[in-house]
Parts: structure tokens; sequence; C-alpha cells
């Protein structure tokens, strides 16, 4: 259902050079692009879903939650990230990870899925070579 992220585990671990010549093809099931986006996603269906609460009963809608911006969350995340581990979430790019793969790749992602949006697994494309590569969704 799209909760795994091991699709961009493989994704990065494929790009690194000296990849095994064992490794023929890479498949990624239902990947993010960046994490950045992914949770920018997860963050507005957050927000989407209080403001639909807030309006049940009768009190105005919200788009964001300025105690608790998206921009202040990542930036948290950065600088726990760069002290504590040497990189941060913009470093995190399934998009950057597979322009650098050179063997076949195969996307797979469902379109209802309610985790990531399939649309994170088919920003990767732009940066793909479409006669080698592959991406599949189905509906359901």
């Amino acid at each position: 259902y799209g909760q795994s992220l091991g699709a961009d585990t493989v994704l990065e671990a494929a790009s690194v050079p000296g990849l095994s010549k064992s490794v023929k093809a890479v498949v990624s099931d239902a990947g993010y692009a960046t994490l950045p986006e992914l949770g920018s996603s997860l963050y507005n269906k957050a927000i989407t879903a209080v403001s639909n609460a807030l309006q049940s009963i009768g009190l105005p809608a919200i788009t964001s939650l300025p105690f608790l911006s998206y921009d202040k969350i990542v930036a948290a995340m950065n600088a726990r990230l760069i002290k504590e581990q040497g990189f941060s979430v913009d470093d995190l790019s399934a998009t950057d990870a597979a322009s650098k793969i050179t063997i076949p790749l195969l996307l797979i992602h469902t379109q209802d899925d309610a985790f990531i949006p399939y649309t994170q697994s088919f920003c990767q494309p732009r940066s793909l070579d479409l006669t080698r590569d592959c991406r599949w969704s189905r509906c359901g």
C-alpha cells in the first residue's frame, strides 16, 4: 500500500558507482520523488483533514498551522540531521538517484495509494531514459 520507503532505498543503492554487475535491473514500487515533496504532501493532507474537521463543527477553515509550519518542521529536521548524521533531507532525492542508474528501471505505483501519491513516482521519469526504463501504474 505504499507505506514502505524501501522503493527509494533501492534507487539510492542502485545509483552508487560500483554497483555489482550481477544486478541486471531495478524495480521501485510506490516510491517518492524527494523526501521534502513527500513531507509536504503529507503535511497538506493533515492540514486538510484538520480544516475539514473544524468546518464540520462550524469553525473556519485553515491552510496551515502557524506554530507548526512545514518549513519550520523541515528546518528543524535538517538542523538535527546535519548535526548528527552529516546530511539533510534535501540530500534524499529518488529523482536524483534514478537519473544516475545505468541499468533498466521499472517504476510501479497504484493510483489509489493513500500514503504516497502515485504522482511522486512519476516525477522521477523526467530524468530517466524512457527508451530503456519503464513506468507502470494501475487503478486499485
